[in-house]
């Protein structure tokens, strides 16, 4: 361990230790190094002083002792050292080096920057927010004296004439003795911030409103109506004028504008003022004057100056010698007097004697409760004003309507009658019987209808209910039947016909070649339709809409029907057989072709055969998936393997495909990671497959598709696929199989979109999550699987996705999972755990992209050279340097940004190791990862927090009370994923939760890896565990696995910081390690 330093001894000069210091304190030490030498100790570092780097090296004795320095500022001399070196010196006694190598790295000077920054943004905040608590105080204070208050203020309106009707207002605030207010706006702001104001030694408080009387708060809200009329006024004046908006104010004076009489009212009514008063008037007076040819009216009442408001009319008007009245005149609520004011308030009205009448029933008429008219011409009076309809059904089979109005007398017209004025309420029912027949009888008063013409329905369901406001109905009991719901007798049939289902609609009602254009009316919303035979039947059928739905729910159209009958594919009889099951108006019939077909299906009369290799090797579940897999073949169908991870998918497709006809390719298609496991697997297991791996470069992977394929089992990645598909588009598969088939859960992807191109006779799709958590995933999938089988994605959102993630609602998801679950086979451990190994080991090799196959390769003749010189050197093996070589090229598997900056994307083993954990996470099982350098956790941990994949992690430098708390918050599910270093935490932990082990990188020695797997398979865990070794293809990392398998024994090498055993490894073998 590094000794305490004293440092002002080291530094002798003042003015240097001084300014070290300085640097110290303000951290610009941003980087350093410390390795143990035989000497004692080297440091090597940087201080950033003013956007310059002063790189420093000091060697140390075992003792603390200054044995060398050197530093590139001027400042350093053989006398003493400078101040770069002193802060360096500083932060060592700060640090606390617990083994070495030791690397410290300061923090982002830019983010420490931001951080200086926004704690000083929080202190301005807080001082601010410490001001503004002080003010709220204070304010407090105030409103507690204000609810102590008893007392209500009034203010007084004092009333000034202008003279010719023209007032101005003024107000005395107080109670028992009053006071002037000298300024309405302070007041209104007084009031807004509630401030305590002494208008005297008699008169002091707190403006709340509360504090004020009902009937002060009322003038309260007419100054505040002043002041917003005279901001418009002036806002208007100075816009015109000057361009610009001055601030307002109102003084002691409020002068009372016609704009202000409704809100002055308001406020004042019931109020005495000596020269106005205040009062309603209930009509408007108007004269008629004849003259030759015409008539002039004229207003009597208004007669003042006046203003519209929102309920009245206000009208300022002289009353007396000196006394005018503010009256207010009524309104209506069609607006129809503000329309006749408007209009010839101003001037004489003229009408000739010919349109008199009209003028009267168009203008005066709808308001005449409003008026009074003195000298009105005497006009023909309708004196029949109540309305009376009587509806039947005629012996023609006609639907009648005879319409009369009646007077007090019970004397009668019939309507249709142009002889006489009418009323607005006979015109609007007249009108309404027009708008759906022109069979009128004018003398009868009669209106007919067609019982074939849709217009006849739409008027007796629709418009004739909204007649009842206007009129007295009676319709017979004939007529009431008109256009009730009608029952019609469907039954539909349901057979097997050259492999595919037939659906036979017959209806004794609905002749069969006319079934689909009823149901294309009935989709159309329409009510009737016309049969052929001339017959309009009513569409208001539940049957009918019982079979639309029924269209609907296998996306049926209407122009599918043929003579009555459609065709669907054989994957739809297990819903069309829960429809026979359920109880609905429509009778369902299934033809014994038909219940063969599903009875064999659900109950095969043999199981298939299984050749005597697998029925050894597979365990009873996975026999299971087979003859499910076998039975999905045989009638044509496809599905998806869901089974959770480590149950062994792989296993049974390979048994599957051993099984079937192999004259045609088939072909898997999975993540990069995998294709050699796939390989492996096959090699291992089959008994006929011959596996080919599609890898290489463009030009290679083109040679291998267009070579002899007959009886192969392809195998690629999704981003092969991607980039070959064309080569592929004029093969057929036997199958095509999607494994992690989550990676076309996005439809819009080149992945989804490339697959979907496949031609194959059955297809298969592989996924370790439960699939139906995601429906967008399970469309996708479905659409590669079966297209169109759970419709159009636009359909399927809208009917399924919306309804269900939104509202989740059941009936929605009781028929999807009718739909899916036939072709989903999902068991997970739970179900089958007496029969699964206690610990499941995975080698999972994994390929190079081009760019790391290029970087590795570059990097291995480069190491390769100068192995060539330690071999060669007449000394003694240099065991470190070979050491170095290999864990740099250990490195480069792992993830080249270890050693190389410039590289942004993660590398391919990166992305193996997210996709298993993404799965993982799914299924809600936590996962423990292993690597022997601490320094690749840097890099996992912000792909796992962009991936929403909660960590720990536990390295040397983890204290032990950290070390238990992680433990103890993993062992609580708090993380999903925990990162431990080799020598941190390889024993002593116990992490029973965890149900996956992943060693990102290879540990030769069995029982270190050993080790390190019993953290989470040990005593207490109750679940299986999975372990993945993650394996870079044609590496050296996969050479020292298969040297493994071959020695056994081999020591730990690749450990961070350990000389290992290299000793142990002959020249031969060592040079096989680092051939290509």
């Amino acid at each position: 361990m590094l000794p305490y330093l004293f440092v002002q001894e080291l530094i002798p000069n003042s003015r240097n230790y001084r300014t070290a210091v300085a640097y110290y304190h303000r951290d610009l030490v941003s980087w350093l190094k410390v390795t143990q030498e035989s000497y004692g100790y080297c440091v090597n570092g940087s201080v950033e002083v003013y956007d310059m780097d002063f790189q420093c090296e000091i060697q140390l004795d075992a003792q603390g002792h200054l044995l060398n320095y050197d530093c590139e500022c001027d400042y350093c001399t053989d006398k003493s050292p400078c101040a770069h070196i002193g802060a360096i010196l500083l932060k060592l006694n700060e640090l606390d080096l617990p083994y070495f190598p030791y690397s410290y790295q300061r923090e982002n000077w830019a983010e420490q920057f931001l951080k200086e920054r926004e704690n000083y943004r929080i202190s301005q905040e807080l001082n601010y927010t410490k001001t503004f608590l002080k003010q709220k105080k204070a304010k407090y204070v105030q409103q507690l004296s204000g609810e102590l208050q008893l007392a209500k203020y009034h203010l007084y309106p004092l009333l000034i004439s202008r003279g010719e009707g023209e007032f101005s207002l003024e107000y005395r605030i107080g109670n028992d003795r009053t006071y002037v207010v000298r300024s309405i706006s302070a007041l209104l702001d007084n009031i807004d911030e509630q401030n305590e104001v002494s208008y005297g030694k008699k008169l002091q408080f707190i403006h709340r409103l509360e504090a004020f009387s009902d009937q002060a708060q009322k003038q309260i809200a007419f100054m505040r109506e002043a002041l917003r009329f005279e901001e418009y006024r002036r806002a208007q004046q100075t816009h015109y004028y000057y361009g610009y908006y001055q601030d307002v104010r109102l003084g002691r004076y409020i002068e009372l504008a016609p704009q202000l009489y409704e809100s002055f009212f308001t406020a004042c009514v019931g109020q005495t003022f000596k020269e106005l008063s205040l009062a309603h008037r209930d009509h408007y007076e108007m004269e008629v004057e004849e003259k030759e040819d015409y008539y002039t009216l004229h207003f009597l009442s208004p007669n003042g100056v006046g203003c519209i408001g929102e309920q009245h009319y206000y009208s300022m008007e002289q009353t007396g010698e000196n006394h005018f009245t503010l009256f207010a005149y009524p309104l209506d609520d069609k607006h129809n007097v503000e329309e006749l004011l408007s209009t010839f308030l101003e001037h004489d009205v003229m009408v000739s004697k010919d349109h008199f009448a009209e003028f009267y029933k168009y203008v005066l008429k709808p308001i005449e409760k409003y008026l009074i008219i003195h000298h009105l011409p005497e006009l023909i009076n309708n004196p029949y004003e109540q309305i009376r309809i009587y509806g039947d059904v005629n012996e023609n089979g006609q639907v009648e309507f005879q319409l009369y109005y009646e007077d007090e007398d019970k004397n009668r017209v019939f309507g249709f009658d142009d002889s006489f004025d009418h009323t607005y309420e006979q015109d609007l029912v007249e009108q309404s019987f027009r708008l759906y027949t022109d069979r009128i009888d004018n003398k009868k008063g009669m209106a007919y209808f067609d019982m074939n013409d849709e217009n006849t329905y739409a008027f007796i369901h629709e418009r004739l209910p909204i007649l009842q406001d206007y009129a007295e109905i009676y319709v017979s009991e004939a007529l009431k039947k008109v256009g009730q719901p009608v029952h019609y007798q469907i039954q539909v049939g349901i057979r097997v016909n050259n492999d595919l289902i037939s659906v036979d609609i017959n209806s004794v009602d609905i002749p069969k070649m006319e079934v689909a254009e009823v149901l294309a009316q009935y989709r159309r919303k329409k009510k009737f339709h016309r049969l052929r035979t001339g017959e309009l039947i009513s569409l208001d059928s539940p049957e009918l809409e019982e079979l639309s739905h029924m269209m609907a729910r296998y996306h049926v159209d209407t122009k599918d029907i043929d003579q009555g009958e459609f065709q669907l594919d054989q994957n739809r009889m297990f819903a069309l057989n829960q429809e026979a099951e359920q109880e609905s108006l429509i009778k369902v019939n299934r033809a014994e072709s038909f219940k063969d077909l599903i009875q064999r299906f659900e109950q095969p009369v043999e199981p298939f055969l299984l050749a005597e290799h697998y029925d050894h090797l597979l365990r009873d579940y996975q026999k299971e998936g087979y003859q499910w897999l076998r039975t999905l073949h045989q009638y044509g169908f496809n599905g998806i393997l869901a089974d959770d991870m480590g149950l062994g998918k792989t296993l049974q497709v390979i048994c599957l495909l051993d099984h079937v006809d192999r004259q045609d390719p088939s072909i898997v298609i999975c993540p990069s990671s995998l294709i050699y496991n796939w390989e492996d697997e096959v090699r291992r297991f089959a008994e006929h497959l011959q596996p080919l791996c599609i890898v290489g470069d463009q030009v290679q992977r083109q040679s291998l598709i267009k070579g002899d394929l007959k009886g192969k089992l392809l195998i690629t990645s999704y981003d092969y696929m991607r980039r070959d598909i064309e080569y592929y588009q004029d093969l057929s598969f036997q199958y095509a199989i999607l494994d992690e088939s989550q990676y076309i859960k996005n439809q819009n992807t080149k992945n989804a979109r490339a697959v979907k191109q496949l031609q194959a006779k059955h297809k298969l799709a592989l996924s370790g999550t439960p699939i139906e958590n995601s429906l967008a995933e399970l469309w996708s999938v479905f659409d590669f699987l079966m297209p169109q089988y759970l419709f159009n994605y636009h359909y399927f959102r809208q009917e399924f996705e919306l309804p269900i993630v939104k509202n989740h609602d059941e009936g929605k998801i009781a028929i999807l999972r009718q739909m899916v679950s036939p072709f989903i086979l999902r068991r997970n451990k739970k179900e089958v755990l007496t029969e699964l190994p206690e610990k499941i080991e995975i080698k999972q090799l994994i390929p190079f992209s081009e760019s790391e196959r290029e970087l590795y390769y570059a990097s291995l003749s480069q190491v390769n050279e100068q192995l060539q010189i330690l071999l060669n050197a007449p000394v003694h093996l240099d065991k470190m340097a070979i050491l170095a070589l290999l864990t740099r090229l250990r490195e480069i598997c792992c993830e080249p940004r270890l050693l190389y900056d410039n590289i942004q994307q993660p590398s391919s083993k990166m992305k193996a190791c997210l996709d298993l954990v993404t799965n993982y996470k799914q299924n809600g099982q936590k996962v423990l990862i292993f690597s022997s350098f601490t320094s690749l956790f840097e890099l996992m941990e912000p792909e796992l927090h962009r991936n929403g994949i909660s960590y720990l992690k536990l390295t040397g430098q983890t204290s032990k009370e950290k070390r238990r708390e992680a433990v103890n918050a993993f062992q609580e599910g708090k993380a999903d994923v925990f990162l431990i270093s080799l020598k941190a935490g390889g024993t002593g932990l116990n992490l029973t939760r965890a149900e996956a082990v992943i060693h990102f990188d290879p540990w030769w020695n069995q029982s270190s890896q050993n080790q390190a797997t019993d953290r989470a398979y040990r005593i207490g865990q109750t679940q299986n565990v999975q372990v993945h070794q993650l394996i870079m293809k044609e590496s050296v990392e996969e050479k020292m696995m298969r040297l493994q398998e071959k020695k056994k024994e081999l020591a730990d090498l690749f450990v961070e910081n350990s000389e290992g055993n290299i000793g142990s490894l002959s020249k031969e073998e060592i040079m096989e390690l680092f051939a290509r």
